[in-house]
């Protein structure tokens, strides 16, 4: 499964509605700072999960980054206000759209998270950690060569990777354990 297009209106630093197609190889996506190369890979992600990861915990003045999710810019409101993924698999096209006041379809984000994910191991969030483990994003480099403590390094390199539920599989492995054990004595 590719990712074939993002189209997008009224999202965060886009106005204007605005469609970016992706090449069946590889795509790359370049300009100076500033101008909304992060906001295209904000807007899988919120696609996906109705969120931005990367802002979790950021506030100021009583207000969070979800106040800025759709355009507050200068300018006119766009009218329409979305989000629109699609994804190529073979000849199937899968569209995950989020609106300022509506959610996607949860038949097609079933439909896309089965093909995504393999449900039987996945973790509690497996489109939120797909899109944490799949787009490493700067600040994430970043973090790793600053002056972090060596618990603060590994922990964001485990959330990079995906890895944030080792404790999860770890104790699911215990209890596992425990009743084969369990079950083997009871057989005696």
């Amino acid at each position: 499964m590719k990712l074939a297009y993002i189209d997008l209106c009224g999202f965060r630093g886009y106005r204007k509605p605005i469609r970016i197609d992706f090449a069946d190889g590889f795509t790359i996506i370049d300009g100076r700072n500033g101008v909304g190369k992060s906001t295209i890979f904000d807007a899988v992600e919120f696609a996906l999960t109705g969120s931005l990861s990367k802002y979790n915990d950021a506030k100021a003045s009583g207000e969070t980054v979800a106040d800025y999710i759709w355009w507050t810019g200068k300018g006119p409101t766009p009218t329409d206000r979305y989000v629109d993924v699609g994804f190529r698999d073979g000849d199937e096209l899968i569209r995950v759209r989020r609106t300022q006041f509506g959610k996607p379809d949860s038949a097609m984000l079933l439909q896309l998270t089965k093909q995504l994910c393999d449900l039987d191991f996945a973790p509690e969030e497996p489109l939120a950690q797909l899109c944490s483990t799949s787009v490493i994003r700067d600040e994430h480099i970043a973090g790793l060569s600053l002056d972090l403590k060596e618990t603060e390094r590994y922990a964001l390199l485990r959330d990079g990777l995906g890895a944030n539920d080792a404790d999860a599989w770890i104790a699911r492995g215990l209890r596992l354990t425990t009743a084969a054990k369990q079950r083997s004595h009871n057989r005696k």
